[in-house]
């Protein structure tokens, strides 16, 4: 019991790690995207944040998750994973448009409370659904 405890506790650590170097890559082609070249914030944004799921699915699966015996292969993993990443990146750029267009708030400070607020829904989904372990 309180083996699996800090297991959990050393999963949700390694995931948030993980989640940084996707909001890193999240915020720097945003913002590259954006002021660079010129494109709509909301168009960087969805390459943005496609670009942090792939590197935070393989982060995550090598590293936070890894060593375990899945229920799912590879295949059916990545595909949970870019599922339930879309429900948050959905919400994240719900709360990227309203937070800009509806209060006027810089880009960058919204998609930084969208990152957030995904994460928190990202690591409950993951945990359970993506990288279910097999029952022995």
């Amino acid at each position: 019991m309180i083996s699996d405890i800090i297991k959990s506790n050393e999963r949700l650590i390694k995931y948030a790690i993980v989640g940084a170097s996707g909001v890193v890559i999240n915020l720097g082609v945003l913002y590259t995207l954006t002021d660079y070249f010129g494109i709509h914030y909301m168009v960087s944004g969805l390459i943005a944040i496609e670009l942090s799921i792939i590197n935070n699915f393989i982060w995550n699966d090598k590293w936070t998750f890894g060593g375990g015996t899945f229920k799912h292969g590879l295949f059916l993993r990545l595909l949970g994973y870019h599922c339930t990443s879309s429900v948050s990146t959905l919400i994240q750029m719900l709360i990227l448009a309203g937070l800009t267009f509806r209060f006027g708030m810089y880009y960058i400070y919204a998609s930084c409370i969208g990152i957030f607020v995904a994460f928190v829904i990202n690591y409950i989904l993951n945990s359970k659904l993506t990288w279910e372990q097999k029952k022995e």
